[in-house]
């Protein structure tokens, strides 16, 4: 009986310290959520890392962003808006693929420093570059590429009989026309030969 009765007194006074003391035991600060989130793989390019924790956060808190080769991402001035803390990367900088460590380190409100990490990923692929072979090649439609062609006027046996008769009236016109020329040539001789004729019998005289 004594024995049960001193196990629950020593159980009330571990609850009595519990009640006693929450802030010791459960009020430290601790990072409740994260952009990138812990263990995420980035795919597009990142300007912005912040950390939002369980409680406000004092004004010294920062972090820094540590890639894989140890080499430290260069960052803008930390801001602090109630819990959440932001960095900005610094531009011009890219971050290359591979694995990143945040290294944050806080003051709470209950003046405890409090200090953690997390790693994520960037896996960014390299964007192919344009060529001509990879240039996409203007459609042909298929009216452009079978053209008709012109047709040729077809050749009928009236249009070649009136191409014919056309040939001979020309010619018989032609025919016509020489026979008056070689008269008149003939009547200019005649007259030639008489006046030269006329002439003769006068010197005779």
């Amino acid at each position: 009986m004594i024995k049960k009765i001193g196990q629950q007194i020593i159980i009330g006074m571990l609850f009595a310290l519990v009640f006693a003391f929450p802030t010791t035991i459960f009020a430290h600060t601790q990072l409740e959520m994260s952009s990138p989130k812990e263990g995420e793989t980035v795919t597009t390019e990142l300007k912005d890392v912040s950390l939002q924790f369980n409680t406000n956060i004092e004004k010294l808190s920062s972090f820094k962003i540590i890639h894989q080769s140890k080499q430290e991402v260069p960052l803008d001035q930390t801001t602090i808006e109630g819990n959440t803390m932001t960095r900005h990367i610094m531009d011009g900088t890219a971050l290359e693929n591979g694995t990143y460590t945040v290294e944050w380190r806080i003051v709470g409100k209950d003046g405890h420093p409090i200090e953690g990490k997390y790693d994520f990923t960037v896996d960014i692929s390299a964007k192919e570059p344009v060529t001509e072979t990879n240039a996409k090649a203007p459609e042909i439609t298929d009216q452009e590429a079978v053209s008709e062609p012109k047709e040729t006027p077809e050749v009928t046996s009236e249009t070649a009989s009136g191409n014919q008769a056309n040939t001979e009236s020309d010619i018989n016109q032609t025919g016509k026309n020489n026979i008056w020329i070689y008269f008149v040539v003939g009547i200019v001789i005649i007259l030639i030969i008489a006046g030269v004729g006329r002439g003769m019998t006068r010197r005779k005289k």
